[in-house]
């Protein structure tokens, strides 16, 4: 018997600026959208985000609807983010560059 292992495609905008220019935050932003290998988006995903950077456990919450999430003010570092969906392998994905100040 055949064994079908059912994979999770994360696509992720990050932010990656280098410096901060004057008015800009000192935090950035982790955006992202979970879905199947045939592209359809995988609501009430669970997403977790750690970093030694955080000032507390990790950052925990659910994909939307339309499979997407988003972290704001994140503090500049490298984090590693977990995915797990029932059905679903999970998804670990470590060094993800968060920067200051883009928008």
């Amino acid at each position: 018997m055949m064994k079908t292992q059912r994979v999770l495609v994360f696509a992720a905008v990050y932010f990656l600026a280098a410096g901060v220019a004057a008015g800009q935050s000192l935090t950035g932003t982790l955006i992202g959208s979970v879905r199947d290998a045939q592209g359809a988006v995988l609501p009430d995903a669970s997403i977790r985000l750690s970093s030694p950077s955080l000032l507390g456990p990790p950052a925990r919450l659910k994909t939307d609807e339309r499979g997407q999430l988003r972290f704001q003010a994140l503090a500049p570092g490298l984090y590693v983010l977990d995915i797990e969906v029932p059905g679903f392998s999970a998804y670990h994905e470590e060094g993800i560059r968060i920067g200051a100040g883009a928008t």
